[in-house]
């Protein structure tokens, strides 16, 4: 097993990899490799992009494939035989159901306490998160939240505390769009637990870009710099020729709108070395940066021991005490028959390695505009997230279920409407002799064809002529109880 590298005692997976890369202010590693789990998640965009447009728009744009080397779409392909793509869209009917039912039992969010001596400040933290669910709008945005669950399967949320466009400072959430969502693509944990990277890209106009992330006239000719060469293509691209393969440059880098500039949000789950702390004086447990034991250990300790000391504590008792603290820097945990003794109790700490997120704000030539280590008191990142069902990593949303049901419904109401309108016309096979003079068999055709017409022709040799009506006989009635049951079959989903 390889171990890992530590640097002058202290591991900080950060600090090394600016070491290794020798490139300050440019983190393209990260780039590249939230690129990486971006593309491997192009089937979850691909079936995503399927089922929005089987839930919105034409349901009749899947291609099929006619020959070796031939393919269109199913609707180009139904009109090139003379047939009308009809579509009946029950999925948005569907869909519509279910966000019906969600916005009748939605209610507003309320804090219970589970001490009684807490209920007061239950009760006050309930009107403060209401207070943000107002600010925020949180009824419509999780009432669209479950709609793009139900289509897409995926449903994420970005949480974040400051200032919004307005210059209100407070929490703010905000929906992601899973085409611009970056996840671990080797997480598997359906809470999100195993995740080691995730971000979002963000498209944003050149006066949002200055605002958010320039504090100086130096900083806003920085970016206009940056972004100059980010949108000079063929430049960006023999610069950064590892994120572009040979059919042209990825969409991943560079917008597909070019009035907008993109920047990365990435955060990473990197390796920090820490001590865990227990002070014996007041029984608290808390973690420290290894850059912090002297001040918060060792000189804590002293003071301490000077103080016992001057109170007349035995050298013995100091002694057990710091005994106490090395076998604990060493084990973690004391022998039972070990105890700090209470005239000295002192400070403990036990060396770790720590996971912590950092985080990157990237451009699309890899120069960090922010970073940082999370702010949060929580100390992750600020995205919740789910997916369905995530078995295996998959994700398989509700409205996919329902396109073949769909489809099938679909092709019988083509079915029947090509049968109901050929029902006059069907195949005529017509001799010669009979036709009309001065007649052809494309008049006769295109008279044939019309439900209404009036075709004269010369009955010499008939004993009673008379006016003829001819039918053909039709029965659809087969197709609809075909439709009926895609129908039921489509509710029992």
């Amino acid at each position: 097993m390889q171990m890992q590298k530590i640097t002058g005692g202290i591991v900080n997976t950060v600090k090394e990899r600016e070491q290794e890369i020798g490139e300050r202010g440019y983190a393209l590693d990260i780039l590249y490799t939230a690129q990486q789990n971006w593309m491997n998640h192009q089937r979850e965009r691909e079936a995503g992009a399927r089922c929005h447009r089987y839930t919105y728009a034409n349901q009749w744009e899947d291609t099929i494939k006619l020959g070796d080397n031939e393919s269109m779409t199913e609707y180009d392909y139904l009109v090139s035989i003379g047939q009308t793509p009809l579509q009946n869209n029950l999925i948005r009917r569907m869909v519509r159901s279910v966000l019906g039912v969600y916005r009748a039992q939605s209610k507003e969010p309320t804090c219970v306490s589970r001490d009684r001596a807490e209920q007061e400040a239950g009760e006050g933290l309930t009107k403060l998160v209401q207070t943000v669910q107002q600010r925020n709008r949180m009824r419509e945005l999780n009432a669209r939240t479950v709609e793009q669950f139900l289509v897409k399967g995926i449903a994420v949320h970005r949480k974040a505390y400051g200032r919004d466009r307005r210059g209100d400072c407070d929490v703010w959430t905000d929906m992601v769009d899973p085409d611009y969502f970056i996840w671990d693509s080797i997480m598997r944990d359906h809470r999100g637990w195993d995740c080691s990277m995730v971000g979002e890209i963000h498209d944003m106009a050149y006066n949002r870009l200055i605002s958010s992330f320039a504090r100086n006239n130096q900083d806003r000719e920085t970016l206009a710099n940056e972004y100059s060469l980010a949108k000079d293509s063929k430049s960006f691209g023999s610069r950064y020729t590892r994120f572009f393969g040979k059919d042209g440059k990825n969409n991943f880098l560079i917008p597909s709108d070019p009035a907008v500039c993109r920047v990365f949000e990435i955060w990473t789950l990197e390796n920090k070395s820490k001590y865990h702390c227990h002070d014996h004086l007041d029984g608290t447990a808390f973690s420290i940066a290894a850059d912090q034991y002297k001040e918060d250990v060792e000189e804590e300790n002293a003071k301490r021991i000077a103080a016992a000391r001057a109170a007349g504590v035995s050298e013995e008792k100091i002694r057990l005490a710091l005994e106490y603290c090395k076998y604990v820097s060493k084990y973690e945990i004391a022998d039972s028959d070990m105890k700090m003794p209470e005239e000295v109790a002192l400070v403990t700490a036990f060396p770790c390695i720590e996971d912590v997120w950092y985080y990157r704000i990237l451009t699309p030539t890899g120069m960090v505009l922010q970073e940082g280590e999370s702010p949060y008191a929580h100390g992750g990142h600020p995205y919740i997230m789910r997916f369905y069902p995530f078995v295996n990593g998959e994700v398989h949303s509700f409205v996919e279920d329902l396109i073949d049901p769909q489809r099938q419904v679909n092709r019988a109401l083509t079915q029947i409407d090509m049968m109901a309108r050929a029902g006059s016309k069907g195949a005529l096979l017509v001799p010669s002799s009979s036709i009309p003079e001065g007649s052809s068999a494309e008049k006769m055709n295109k008279l044939w064809s019309k439900p209404t017409a009036v075709i004269e022709y010369n009955d010499e040799h008939g004993r009673n002529p008379k006016p003829t009506q001819e039918n053909s006989s039709l029965n659809i009635q087969p197709l609809q109880g075909m439709l009926g049951i895609y129908q039921q079959l489509m509710e029992d989903e």
